[in-house]
């Protein structure tokens, strides 16, 4: 089991902070949870890599960490254990889901 990610989470590409949104309608703590779809929509702006490749700009398909049993929506949630590659030259990674509550497979 992992934690289930929520806005306000923090997410890093290994330079900076990932700010991502969510309209999901479950949320814990009052915070949306984030499902797979909300990932393309990541804001990279606090991305503070100066030497080539450059700042982060596009995060890539999740290859882990999702779950495989919480959907909403249809989406599967995002859990702490996500992994992606993320462009020109970061990796994922979930430091904080942003909640201690609610966990999932």
């Amino acid at each position: 089991m992992a934690k289930v990610v929520v806005v306000g989470a923090q997410l890093v590409c290994g330079h900076g902070p990932i700010a991502v949104s969510s309209n999901s309608i479950l949320t814990v703590g009052g915070h949306p949870v984030l499902v797979r779809t909300d990932l393309p929509k990541a804001d990279f702006k606090a991305c503070t890599a100066a030497t080539p490749p450059g700042k982060c700009t596009t995060l890539g398909p999740l290859t882990a960490g999702v779950s495989t049993v919480l959907k909403v929506g249809g989406q599967p949630v995002v859990l702490q254990t996500a992994a992606a590659v993320i462009a020109p030259g970061g990796k994922l990674g979930v430091p904080d889901p942003g909640q201690t509550i609610l966990e999932a497979r």
